[in-house]
């Protein structure tokens, strides 16, 4: 999944909505393992977004 989120919506959560729909939908698909994500280091939105979905 990738994602840019304008903004306009910073801090609102649509990040981390979007990211724990796309992982409910995943796992509920079949006998998923685990997922990997990686996020640029500078990019502290996006690692707390992470953070927050487990």
């Amino acid at each position: 999944m990738g994602c840019w989120i304008a903004r306009d919506f910073w801090g609102k959560g649509v990040g981390s909505t979007a990211l724990d729909k796309f992982i409910n939908y995943i796992f509920s698909k079949g006998p998923i393992v685990g997922l990997f994500a990686s996020v640029a280091p500078e990019n502290r939105a996006s690692i707390r977004v992470l953070e927050k979905s487990g």
